[in-house]
């Protein structure tokens, strides 16, 4: 079912809290609704709050202690801000990631993060630096993928199946061999 947005009464945006003591949800809509198998969850807030219960969450680490000592910058905090940036990307059907772009990475933040497949983000290798060849045959060394993706214009999923031998090139640009 897809998500619409629902404008959140006066009373109910007064009885947001901060999510887990430091998650501000400034959206004007309602960010859930319905009930049972019919509540529907924006997929924006979804993405964000499961980032800053990784981060934030005591109860969370206890079963998942990889978390402990990761951080959301400040900005990313507020969800318009994380959603602003989110829109900007392809990432249905994939997860976030922090630590592809940089090695051992434990801040989330629009430089370090990108979309990739559930699967890849569960099993990729880390890697920190990249060789491409550019679409017209110079080699480049890009150690900030994102950047680099928003700079070219590129798709930060086409660039990561790429990367991971998943496709052989994307708008020209293939890996150094």
């Amino acid at each position: 079912m897809e998500f619409i947005e629902v404008i959140a009464s006066k009373s109910s945006l007064a009885k947001r809290v901060p999510l887990f003591g430091v998650g501000i949800n400034d959206a004007e809509y309602k960010v859930k609704y319905g009930t049972g198998k019919d509540r529907i969850t924006c997929p924006y807030y979804a993405r964000w709050q499961s980032m800053i219960m990784r981060c934030y969450s005591k109860k969370y680490h206890v079963k998942n202690p990889t978390y402990i000592g990761c951080t959301v910058i400040a900005e990313w905090l507020v969800f318009s801000v994380f959603k602003e940036w989110m829109e900007g990307y392809q990432w249905e059907g994939l997860s976030l990631d922090k630590d592809l772009l940089v090695q051992g990475n434990k801040v989330y933040s629009p430089e370090t993060c990108l979309f990739i497949s559930h699967y890849d983000n569960s099993s990729a290798p880390l890697i920190k630096t990249y060789k491409l060849i550019s679409p017209r045959g110079v080699g480049v060394t890009v150690s900030n993928m994102n950047e680099f993706c928003k700079v070219n214009n590129l798709n930060q999923g086409n660039m990561s199946m790429m990367i991971q031998g998943k496709a052989k090139q994307s708008k020209g640009w293939r890996i150094q061999k």
